[in-house]
Protein backbone atom coordinates (compact mmCIF):
# COMPACT_ATOMS: atom_id res chain seq x y z
CA UNK A 1 0.00 0.00 0.00
CA UNK A 2 1.67 3.57 -1.03
CA UNK A 3 1.60 5.94 2.01
CA UNK A 4 3.10 9.68 2.49
CA UNK A 5 5.02 9.99 5.37
CA UNK A 6 4.15 13.72 6.56
CA UNK A 7 6.31 13.81 9.77
CA UNK A 8 9.13 11.96 11.21
CA UNK A 9 10.15 11.77 14.65
CA UNK A 10 13.22 10.59 16.55
CA UNK A 11 12.61 10.19 20.52
CA UNK A 12 9.53 12.49 20.44
CA UNK A 13 11.36 15.10 18.63
CA UNK A 14 9.94 16.21 15.07
CA UNK A 15 13.40 15.95 12.58
CA UNK A 16 13.73 16.02 8.92
CA UNK A 17 15.65 13.35 8.08
CA UNK A 18 16.89 9.99 9.61
CA UNK A 19 19.54 7.37 8.95
CA UNK A 20 18.63 3.26 8.29
CA UNK A 21 18.18 1.34 11.42
CA UNK A 22 17.24 3.95 13.49
CA UNK A 23 13.64 3.61 15.59
CA UNK A 24 11.45 6.05 14.33
CA UNK A 25 8.02 7.50 14.59
CA UNK A 26 6.18 8.61 11.49
CA UNK A 27 2.95 9.93 10.77
CA UNK A 28 1.20 9.09 7.59
CA UNK A 29 -1.30 10.22 5.03
CA UNK A 30 -4.41 8.16 4.67
CA UNK A 31 -3.45 5.43 7.57
CA UNK A 32 -5.34 4.86 9.61
CA UNK A 33 -3.79 3.96 13.47
CA UNK A 34 -5.49 1.02 14.13
CA UNK A 35 -3.61 -0.19 10.33
CA UNK A 36 -0.30 0.01 11.59
CA UNK A 37 1.28 -1.43 14.62
CA UNK A 38 4.95 -1.36 16.78
CA UNK A 39 7.13 -3.47 14.53
CA UNK A 40 5.69 -3.10 10.67
CA UNK A 41 8.74 -1.85 8.68
CA UNK A 42 8.49 0.75 5.94
CA UNK A 43 10.70 0.22 2.51
CA UNK A 44 10.90 0.28 -0.76
CA UNK A 45 8.07 -0.47 -3.16
CA UNK A 46 10.74 -1.61 -5.91
CA UNK A 47 13.35 -2.99 -3.45
CA UNK A 48 11.45 -4.55 -0.63
CA UNK A 49 13.05 -5.64 3.02
CA UNK A 50 12.64 -9.76 2.71
CA UNK A 51 11.11 -11.59 4.68
CA UNK A 52 12.88 -14.98 6.28
CA UNK A 53 12.42 -17.98 8.62
CA UNK A 54 16.17 -18.06 9.51
CA UNK A 55 18.66 -15.57 10.53
CA UNK A 56 22.10 -16.57 12.27
CA UNK A 57 23.36 -14.43 15.26
CA UNK A 58 25.85 -13.87 17.64
CA UNK A 59 24.52 -13.25 21.51
CA UNK A 60 26.47 -12.18 24.43
CA UNK A 61 24.65 -12.41 27.95
CA UNK A 62 26.02 -10.43 30.94
CA UNK A 63 25.19 -10.40 34.28
CA UNK A 64 23.02 -7.90 35.81
CA UNK A 65 24.71 -5.88 38.81
CA UNK A 66 22.82 -6.07 41.85
CA UNK A 67 22.28 -2.48 44.29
Amino acid sequence: MPVTVTTVYRDDVEVAAARGGENLRLRLAGVDEDEVAGGFVLCSRSKPVPCVTYFDTQLQARAQSQG
